[in-house]
């Protein structure tokens, strides 16, 4: 009795070694990155928005509902009906050439996710890249949907500015920013980020760590403002956009406002589920808080307009983030 005690005891001791060894390699590779030392370290306890050892949102902001703990969420969620989160065919998408750009043309093109390639006052800039086929650790954990990993790393111009928010592996790719590195001129990160990066290879000289509301001034025709994201909805017009019509010099009453103004109409009545009679109102309050001197079509006005080609009228990006400093970016060229 005693010696199969003695062997189960072995047993168990050398697989709880296996696993230590097994934990402690793992964690040591670079994919985990490093976590901010001595004057990054520094900085970071002298930004006035870390207190007691955390970074503090500026506005209060309750992480769960009145009535919700963390164990009701799980409870719920794991007994909660099954339904389907996985496409069952490839997921529809357009290849482009990204390489055959004009350089000079001001384009936005979403790369999945969270991932952007911006073109903006003759300035290449990719927004949290992630082009492997997983965003995790391991290759066998949160895949990508299928048809959705289009770009490889060769498929990627030169790169002026490479923004990172944060440091979750959906928005931050070991593998993706290593493949770029060499294609990269400057990458601009929260605080707390610029060691992953400085770990990597990056040469310092590129990497630039912003606090939240920092502002970085370039010499190449851009400003790149750090601001705060948690949970919101960024709705950004362009003020360049034609937002009426053009006169048709025909009999009758003309269209008063362009197919873009009423297209942007109905996609924020579809994001946020408005009947016609409140899109108006809603629509009028966000052109009053961008200071344009512009009217909301009513009601008689909005309709299902043809294809639009202009895109620049809305850029609407959901993004939940909560890490350690979780930022968006607003790009302002120089006058």
């Amino acid at each position: 009795m005693m010696r199969k005690k003695y062997k189960v005891s072995l047993i168990l001791i050398v697989v709880g070694i296996g696993i230590l060894f097994t934990a402690c390699t793992t964690l040591h590779h670079p994919q985990f990155g490093k976590l901010p030392e001595q004057v990054r370290l520094e900085r970071i306890k002298q930004s006035p928005h870390y207190i007691q050892d955390e970074f503090i949102y500026p506005v209060a902001t309750p992480m769960l509902s009145d009535g919700e703990s963390t164990l009701k969420i799980f409870w719920d969620n794991f007994w909660a009906e099954k339904q389907q989160t996985i496409p069952t065919q490839a997921i529809p998408t357009v290849n482009t050439n990204l390489l055959a750009l004009n350089p000079k043309q001001d384009v936005v093109i979403w790369l999945g996710h969270s991932a952007y390639y911006i073109q903006l006052a003759g300035k290449r800039i990719l927004v949290d890249p992630v082009l492997s086929d997983h965003a995790a650790p391991f290759s066998f954990l949160v895949k990508a949907f299928k048809g959705s990993t289009l770009y490889k790393a060769e498929d990627i111009p030169e790169i002026d500015y490479l923004l990172i928010s944060h440091d979750h592996y959906d928005h931050l790719d070991y593998a993706t920013v290593t493949q770029l590195k060499d294609k990269v001129k400057n990458v601009v990160v929260p605080l707390g980020i610029g060691s992953h990066f400085e770990y990597w290879g990056y040469p310092l000289s590129k990497i630039h760590e912003n606090d939240w509301f920092d502002t970085l001034r370039t010499d190449t025709g851009l400003n790149i403002h750090t601001l705060i994201n948690r949970g919101n909805i960024s709705i950004w017009f362009d003020s360049n956009t034609q937002w009426y019509a053009q006169p048709k010099g025909k009999q009758g009453r003309n269209q008063t406002y362009s197919d873009t103004a009423i297209q942007c109409c109905l996609m924020i009545k579809s994001l946020f589920r408005l009947s016609l009679g409140m899109v108006t109102g809603f629509v009028q309050s966000l052109i009053k808080l961008c200071c344009l001197d512009s009217t909301a079509p009513n009601i008689s006005d909005i309709r299902i307009p043809p294809f639009v080609e202009d895109k620049s009228i809305l850029i609407l990006r959901l993004a939940i983030k909560k890490a350690l400093m979780g930022s968006i970016y607003s790009l302002t060229p120089l006058a």
